[in-house]
């Protein structure tokens, strides 16, 4: 059996990384959109949370288990996170998140079904109270066949039509209750969300969603 992937056990250890990481706070080289280029008067490189790690003008997510033994996903996880967040709480977000990382565990699919379990009971269900009743039985329904089949690995395939159904009834229905409820339940997951004072708080609680999450995994 292939032995898994555990954290910080690539190229770079915990401790080199988060250096790497103070210094680029230091020079003020974290910025929103862009990856890892030069720019400013002083020519430095700057770039985003996952350009601060990998240095790679391209981004360079696929790095990720070979320098932190951390997936590809979680590398654009964070990235998306990053770029949603309110311009300070970015700034803070790469150090944060990675020092969050323990070291020596398994980052795997489980971990992302938990962070998605967890998202959608703690971040898009309450949110029902905001969506028209054409669409919240449908809404609700298929939330909770989404969290069945994760947590047991069963009726995927009943998720999955529920999940449709609600969308299908979710793009119908044209109150604008119905359209500020796909606004806000699209703030909290989708990886596109415009900055804006509502997507930020969104993109916060996400965050610390992911901090609490990993802080809670065992070696």
């Amino acid at each position: 059996m292939k032995n898994k992937m555990r954290t910080y056990q690539g190229t770079m250890p915990k401790e080199e990384v988060l250096e790497q990481l103070a210094e680029h706070a230091r020079l003020d080289q974290i910025v929103q959109g862009r990856y890892w280029e030069r720019s400013g008067p002083s020519s430095l490189f700057r770039g985003c949370a996952v350009g601060c790690l990998t240095h790679d003008p391209d981004g360079g997510h696929f790095m990720f288990p070979e320098l932190f033994g951390l997936p590809v996903w979680f590398a654009l996880l964070i990235d998306s996170v990053f770029e949603g967040l309110a311009v300070e709480d970015a700034r803070l977000w790469p150090m944060r998140v990675m020092s969050a990382v323990p070291e020596g565990v398994v980052v795997d699919d489980s971990v992302r079904d938990l962070l998605a379990v967890r998202r959608l009971r703690e971040l898009v269900l309450p949110l029902q109270d905001f969506w028209s009743e054409e669409v919240r039985g449908l809404v609700v329904e298929a939330v909770d066949g989404v969290v069945l089949a994760l947590e047991t690995g069963e009726g995927l395939s009943a998720a999955r039509s529920a999940a449709w159904a609600a969308e299908s009834a979710t793009e119908s229905a044209q109150s604008a209750e119905s359209s500020a409820a796909r606004s806000a339940a699209w703030a909290a997951e989708s990886a596109t969300a415009k900055q804006s004072a509502g997507a930020s708080a969104a993109w916060a609680a996400e965050s610390d969603l992911i901090i609490e999450v990993l802080e809670g995994l065992n070696p």
